[in-house]
Formats: structure tokens, sequence, C-alpha cells
């Protein structure tokens, strides 16, 4: 009673559902074991052999797969589960707008805290293509030096922004 013969004559050694679903809880999927069991029959319905060993061993295989896809996948949700962030949500609609208008805040805070010969220095440097060892001549340092006092000011504006929205 340990095999079962399908009306076609096709997988006439099929072990009893039974059976599987026993292999399957042993190897220890638990409520998917009906679902595992199906996609192993289904995996070697097209198989014409008739020796029950040959495709006991295949379903045997197919199952212990799937059992193990099925740990893979549930562990991968509950990594997912534990840690929130990993989980892509969408941004809300006032977080999307923040992110819009902060760098044109940020900018005019910027404008409003930095020394006017930095704001010159930056402006000439972006706007108006002056190279740093140009702007470094005309106030007779080197660029280095130049472009160190300029990203001093700005870390120091940028730090009192910071601080100022705590």
């Amino acid at each position: 009673m340990a095999e079962q013969s399908s009306p076609s004559g096709a997988n006439a050694a099929v072990p009893h559902p039974e059976r599987l679903l026993r292999f399957a809880r042993m190897m220890g999927a638990g409520p998917e074991s009906e679902n595992v069991v199906h996609e192993a029959l289904r995996a070697v319905a097209g198989d014409e052999s008739s020796d029950a060993q040959r495709v006991w061993s295949l379903l045997a295989a197919i199952l212990a797969e799937r059992v193990a896809d099925r740990y893979r996948q549930i562990a991968r949700a509950q990594i997912l589960i534990r840690h929130r962030a990993l989980v892509p949500t969408r941004p809300s609609v006032t977080h999307a707008l923040a992110d819009r208008t902060e760098p044109t805040w940020t900018a005019q805070q910027l404008v409003r805290l930095l020394p006017r010969d930095v704001l010159d220095l930056l402006w000439s440097h972006h706007v108006g293509d002056a190279t740093w060892a140009e702007l470094a001549a005309h106030q007779q340092v080197s660029a280095e030096v130049l472009k160190q006092r300029v990203d001093r000011a700005v870390r120091a504006a940028l730090r009192r922004i910071v601080l100022s929205r705590r």
C-alpha cells in the first residue's frame, strides 16, 4: 500500500501522499508540509520511470530542497521583522517636502552665518571661475591655506546650524 498508480500509467510508483507528508514533517516543514509535498509531486509529474526506489529518492531530494528553501525564506522574513530599518518604506509627503526644502534652507543659513570675505571667496571660485591659486595670490597666501580657512569657516557655520536645530 506504499504505492499508488495514476490512471495514465505514468508515475505508477509514486508513494502515498501520507508517507510524503510524514517525511516532510520529519524534516521540519511544519505547517508548510502539504505545500512542500505538492511542489515535489508536481516536480516529478512528468517522470515516466516505473522504478519505485528512484521515484522515492527523487521525491525525497526535492522535499529536502523545498524544506531548506522554506527555512531560508522564513529566516529572511524574521531578519526583516527584527530589523525594521531594512524594510523599504515609502517616505511620507512631509519627509519628501522636507528633503526638498532643507538644502535651500541650509544654504540660506550658510549665507547668513558665513563671514563676508569667505562668501566673496566662495562666490569668486564657484561662479567667477577663479582658481584657488589666483584667489590665494591676491590675498598673498598659499592656495592650501586659503582653502583651509574657507573649509574651517564653512564647518563652523554648519556646526552652528546643526546646533540651532536641536
